[in-house]
């Protein structure tokens, strides 16, 4: 019984360890807006920036429910290989018939309260079990019910963000929806400060929204060609242009400004890891930077 016991409640704190509760739906009406602007920059700059707050917690939501997902997993899987065994035990309980005399008929070889006591343990034996399998029962479903409410918050959450991007296509947020999608390229947190550094940076490399090229790299792709004498190329679409962005920041040269979007803290900690890189924007984001605050 120790074992089985011991399982159960192993099992039921890593239910509740595991399960993190997620942000509900953010409601949002914002004033529906132009189509996406030639210059790199956002129509609605107030309202990007709210819809940057909002994504920014959703996904910090994300993240944090992610990362509990194995173990909400986890957990439900052992309640219910508990309960398994709980039921097994059970029925034998219920079907055994422990002898409580020696089977030769002759005297009990324990003595007679020995005999006796087995007797009456023997009797508790298919009581225990009940309980036992009720509370594994019980926790089967409790943690089964964590783990599909956190599935399913997540599932809000991604729609949430969906709904998010959506916004900030209709509202010509050109300048805020390539950010987000460079940041997810690049696996670092949608940020205000993040947002915020990029903003910045792009407005430092003054480039074109047709050119799908913000932070103007180099870095030859598939349909680029050059703009300029320096080489800065111009890209058929933005997929092609964030994937040289991403290789680009991702040659060996760009450490310090990938671990600032990694932190996604300080807009001032990535300009200044910009303009100490051999990017080429030199202070112009910094002061980019400054004149946006």
């Amino acid at each position: 019984m120790t074992s089985r016991t011991s399982s159960t409640r192993r099992a039921g704190r890593g239910a509740r360890a595991c399960f993190v509760a997620v942000a509900g739906t953010l409601a949002l009406l914002l004033p529906a807006g132009p189509g996406a602007a030639s210059p790199i920059t956002d129509a609605q700059f107030d309202a990007a920036a709210l819809v940057v707050e909002r994504l920014a917690r959703v996904d910090a939501a994300l993240r944090t429910s992610d990362a509990a997902v194995p173990d909400a997993a986890a957990a439900a899987d052992a309640a219910a290989a508990a309960l398994d065994v709980a039921r097994a035990e059970e029925a034998r309980a219920l079907t055994a018939h422990p002898a409580t005399a020696p089977p030769d008929g002759g005297a009990p070889t324990g003595g007679v309260a020995d005999v006796a006591a087995d007797a009456i343990l023997d009797d508790l034996e298919p009581e225990r079990a009940v309980v036992e399998r009720r509370a594994a029962e019980q926790l089967a479903t409790d943690t089964a019910a964590r783990r599909d409410l956190l599935f399913g918050a997540l599932a809000a959450a991604r729609d949430e963000r969906t709904r998010l991007l959506a916004v900030l296509e209709a509202t010509g947020q050109v300048r805020t929806r390539w950010s987000v999608a460079l940041l997810d390229a690049l696996g670092a947190p949608v940020t205000s400060e993040n947002i915020r550094a990029l903003s910045a940076w792009i407005g430092a490399e003054a480039n074109t929204a047709r050119a799908h090229n913000p932070l103007a790299t180099t870095m030859g792709a598939s349909g680029g060609v050059d703009l300029n004498d320096h080489g800065v190329k111009a890209y058929p679409d933005d997929v092609v242009g964030i994937d040289a962005t991403v290789r680009t920041l991702h040659n060996g040269s760009y450490r310090a400004i990938l671990d600032a979007l990694a932190a996604g803290d300080s807009a001032a900690r990535v300009v200044h890891a910009v303009a100490a890189s051999p990017w080429g924007t030199g202070e112009n984001a910094i002061r980019r930077l400054a004149l946006d605050s």
